[in-house]
């Protein structure tokens, strides 16, 4: 990973077009760590609560129209965006959008770490 006096070059992608709780940590993730330096963007489905939400409060963000499981063109778009971000990291809420992330990350030729934050419920 390339730290630099700025943190970490952080992409957060979700492509769920719903708003809960799901939707929600990634705001406040992505608020604590712009607060702590890093240097993150939101990447987001443009049409989705969370997209809206981040745009309200500020948080950077990168539009990028993806459907479940294989999407060629969001997997070509995802890997320039990892490429041109120079990526250390990628955050990821949906164990489905692993199905875009793995490709991308093998077309940008980068390495940056991917973590999978799952979310269950509880009753």
């Amino acid at each position: 990973m390339n730290q630099t006096k700025n943190g970490f070059n952080i992409l957060q992608i979700s492509s769920s077009l719903d708003w809960g709780g799901r939707e929600m940590f990634p705001m406040t993730l992505s608020q604590k760590l712009l607060e702590r330096g890093h240097n993150l963007k939101l990447v987001a489905h443009p049409k989705g609560m969370l997209f809206n939400q981040a745009n309200l409060f500020k948080i950077p963000t990168i539009p990028l129209k993806m459907h479940k499981y294989i999407d060629i063109k969001a997997i070509f778009a995802l890997a320039n965006i990892i490429r041109r971000e120079n990526t250390d990291i990628i955050h990821s809420y949906f164990a489905q959008d692993l199905w875009l992330i793995v490709p991308a990350v093998i077309l940008s030729y980068k390495k940056p770490k991917i973590i999978l934050t799952r979310h269950m419920k509880s009753h």
